[in-house]
């Protein structure tokens, strides 16, 4: 079995899955994280978060988040990649929270405007509820972003809590 982390290599062990396994670790390609395009002219902080609609990805943990930081009045704005439909939860809780103005909902995008809107950010946020090694992640240190994500999976391999990033636990808090 060939994984990215050993985080699926002690599961596959802890469920007794005995055979030959090899770790291939994920890569950034420096020359698509060179010579960026800036994305946002404001002057809030802008948190950079591309899991889309997929639970797993947590947005339910980060609309806690924003929702806590809009209530201490912090300047900020939250750009959702990938498509959230019109009708999707995410939509109705920032309408229902009145946070239409700290959201910017960006749809799908190719990886340089994808790596452009990053670059344009001040924080990544994964706040994820299981992960390998996500490139998101592998994109933001090549980027030199903070990072927030959450204390799962294989995250913890390549974030050292308050070195490289704050890893945090499975809520909003």
């Amino acid at each position: 079995i060939i994984s990215a982390c050993e985080y699926f290599v002690d599961l596959f062990r802890s469920n007794n899955i005995e055979t030959e396994y090899s770790i291939i670790r994920n890569a950034v390609d420096h020359d698509m994280i060179n010579n960026r395009e800036e994305k946002f002219n404001d002057k809030e902080i802008n948190i950079f978060y591309s899991g889309g609609t997929r639970n797993v990805k947590g947005w339910d943990i980060l609309l806690d988040a924003i929702r806590m930081l809009d209530q201490k009045n912090y300047d900020f704005k939250v750009n959702f990649l990938r498509d959230v439909p019109p009708n999707h939860e995410i939509r109705h809780f920032v309408s229902d929270n009145g946070l239409e103005d700290q959201s910017r909902f960006l749809g799908y995008c190719g990886r340089d405007v994808y790596l452009d809107y990053m670059h344009s950010s001040d924080i990544v946020c994964l706040p994820s509820y299981t992960e390998g090694i996500a490139s998101s992640i592998m994109d933001a240190l090549a980027l030199g972003k903070p990072i927030v994500a959450t204390n799962v999976g294989g995250t913890p391999e390549i974030i050292e809590h308050k070195k490289n990033g704050y890893l945090c636990e499975l809520d909003s808090t």
